[in-house]
């Protein structure tokens, strides 16, 4: 009989796993990581990268953009086919932002660029005036929020009617965006419809009128425009 125990699998230890760094030439605020780590033949491994900003990756080489000074662990793991992981994790540090990570297509289209001194503003689809329109662009999508498999930007699972979450007061909140010191504002606007509330409430319960927040909290706000139905930018209040 074949003896198949785990425990002629070839392991790799702590000690074993090794990568270096390269630093873009375009900016000081991108690394690439590269593992060095000699693997035995008679293995099989799976590679795991934490950057250390959100992001992760699965292969040899990975890219880390870092737009904003701080210092952040990056982690490589190796996982051996009997479950046993090595690991080695090293801190990079960067003194300084550098914005232009931040000055791609998708964040232009949520804050009108750089040259835009006022950002744009968004609010909820509260009605869901274009939940088709995002529909028809192939998204699996029914409402102006809802809930779908990890990853798939749908809302297979449910998906919010109009005027489905006005107990919550969020639609009268509104988002402004603005990529020039990459700030967040949150207030409260107009309620044309609704509720005995006066109009014009600045998020009197919080005892503030404006709240402007890093992109680290702005990334929470784009995952959940994510996953809405809000196709249209700017949306006139």
């Amino acid at each position: 009989m074949d003896d198949y125990s785990l425990s002629k699998v070839a392991m790799v230890t702590d000690d074993m796993v090794s990568f270096t760094q390269s630093v873009s030439p375009t900016s000081d605020n991108v690394i690439t990581f590269t593992s060095t780590t000699e693997l035995p033949d008679d293995g099989v491994y799976t590679i795991r990268w934490d950057l250390g900003n959100g992001a992760s990756g699965n292969k040899s080489t990975v890219t880390g953009i870092y737009p904003f000074a701080g210092d952040y662990t990056v982690t490589l793991s190796i996982y051996s086919a009997n479950g046993v992981v090595a690991k080695k994790s090293v801190v990079v540090s960067f003194p300084d932002n550098d914005y232009s990570l931040v000055d791609t297509p998708a964040y232009r289209n949520l804050t009108g660029g750089a040259e835009d001194a006022d950002g744009k503003t968004w609010v909820f689809d509260q009605y869901n005036n274009f939940a088709d329109e995002v529909k028809a662009a192939g998204f699996n999508v029914k409402g102006h929020m809802g809930l779908g498999p990890q990853g798939s930007r749908s809302q297979e699972w449910w998906g919010a009617a109009p005027n489905d979450k006005q107990a919550w007061e969020m639609y009268s909140s509104k988002f402004t965006f603005i990529q020039n010191g990459v700030q967040l504002i949150i207030e409260k606007r107009e309620m044309k419809v609704m509720d005995e509330k006066p109009v014009l409430q600045v998020l009197e319960d919080l005892q503030f009128t404006e709240k402007v927040v890093t992109m680290f909290s702005l990334l929470i706000v784009v995952v959940i425009i994510h996953s809405l139905s809000m196709s249209r930018v700017n949306i006139q209040l």
